[in-house]
């Protein structure tokens, strides 16, 4: 590996480093060859005779492909990394303003969720799990589309702010299920 070579797939995005189309949607099976690809031409194992200086840089690009390809995987952390490429900053510790039909869903999730443990009603959270899929899967087409059709990256930041809630939720819900199986 040359230093040049080495310099540009350190200073590549995640999607020119794989050779992807800088998009919200991906093929998951194209995005793991190309990662595989990639990572058989760069692996550490294979500069185990170069230089100190040529095996350092075979594991930092080996670390950024496997960073890209952890990136791109997931939908969130994609959608998060799109917008930051484009300078739109999520604060998503600081910046908690939602639509207020969100923050009235969020109410009906919680209410659903309290009443579903204090019951012990597995039906009840399986029904509130299949509630919250569907609404996080809607809210991903619309991410999509915001982000692949619209280049609207602001508004694709206040879906990205929803789903990390939908997803605390969804996290919540599936270990309340898990407690009442054991």
């Amino acid at each position: 590996m040359t230093v040049v070579n080495a310099s540009a797939l350190l200073s590549a995005n995640f999607f020119e480093l794989l050779g992807l189309p800088q998009q919200f949607a991906l093929d998951r099976e194209h995005l793991s060859k190309r990662w595989r690809e990639l990572q058989a031409q760069v692996h550490p194992d294979r500069y185990v005779q170069a230089s100190a200086t040529e095996q350092r840089l075979a594991m930092q690009v080996a670390t950024r492909v496997n960073e890209a390809y952890q990136t791109l995987l997931h939908p969130l952390k994609r959608a998060v990394y799109l917008c930051e490429l484009h300078a739109i900053a999520l604060e998503l510790d600081s910046n908690t303003t939602m639509p207020q039909s969100f923050l009235l869903l969020q109410m009906t999730w919680r209410e659903a969720l309290a009443e579903a443990k204090a019951a012990g009603a597995a039906p009840a959270l399986m029904d509130l799990e299949g509630e919250i899929q569907t609404y996080r899967n809607q809210t991903y087409g619309e991410l999509a589309d915001l982000i692949d059709q619209q280049r609207n990256y602001p508004a694709a930041a206040s879906l990205i702010r929803q789903l990390f809630f939908i997803d605390k939720i969804s996290q919540e819900v599936t270990s309340a299920l898990a407690q009442l199986e054991a």
